[in-house]
């Protein structure tokens, strides 16, 4: 879930990158020619980040054959002091199986613009789900130990707590283990307002510590459900 700002900005520089994009639509495809449920779920989110860019992200899962499943998203990011251009992308896929209970294995896909700046991810997660006054709630601890870039490691905790009916606390923080030089963590949690059962409202702080400057940004935004 995270991709270094001059990652971002060298790799926009070599043009748009094509290739994830065509993984996930892949996944996905595949999925509905094989009987599956093409698309489960699909959201479209759009942010103005305090640090003068705005962002979109486009994410989807799916149901696959054999007990696997897809998940994956899209962002895309304008220039620092730009609202008006999607020069920077970033894609994430993941395939996962469970394979006991809560416990799942993913491969994960990790790719942006220009060439170069891929990866693969090998790992194991536990995603328990639990009631919160009641109310359905999800926690996620993934570790990645393996990854073909050789940079290192990376620990996720993701979650999801439905606080009132329309009210949810959700994000993720990633710890990304180095090979060389310093730990970074990228942290994204979320307050969501859920207007109707597809709308919601999103007040989002952003710290990225792959990032020289500015580190720290408030989003603010809209997602719809499909």
């Amino acid at each position: 879930m995270s991709q270094s700002w001059q990652n971002y900005e060298e790799a926009a520089k070599r043009g748009p990158m094509t290739i994830a994009v065509k993984v996930i639509l892949t996944v996905f495809v595949l999925s509905s020619l094989m009987g599956m449920p093409a698309v489960a779920e699909t959201s479209v989110a759009y942010y103005a980040d305090s640090r003068s860019f705005n962002s979109a992200t486009v994410q989807a899962s799916s149901g696959l054959p054999l007990g696997f499943s897809a998940w994956g998203f899209v962002d895309l990011h304008g220039n620092k002091n730009s609202r008006a251009d999607a020069s920077r992308m970033f894609v994430e896929s993941r395939l996962i199986r469970t394979v006991w209970r809560n416990i799942s294995l993913h491969a994960e896909y990790n790719d942006a613009h220009g060439i170069g700046n891929s990866m693969l991810r090998y790992g194991i997660a536990f995603n328990p789900r639990f009631a919160f006054h009641a109310r359905p709630s999800w926690l996620l601890v993934r570790f990645s130990p393996y990854e073909t870039d050789g940079s290192g490691q990376q620990v996720t905790i993701a979650w999801s707590v439905l606080l009132l009916t329309r009210v949810a606390l959700g994000g993720f923080s990633d710890w990304n283990i180095q090979s060389h030089g310093r730990n970074k963590w990228v942290i994204e949690p979320e307050i969501a307002f859920g207007l109707n059962e597809r709308i919601t409202l999103v007040i989002e702080p952003r710290y990225n510590g792959f990032q020289e400057t500015e580190r720290f940004g408030m989003a603010f935004g809209s997602k719809v459900q499909f």
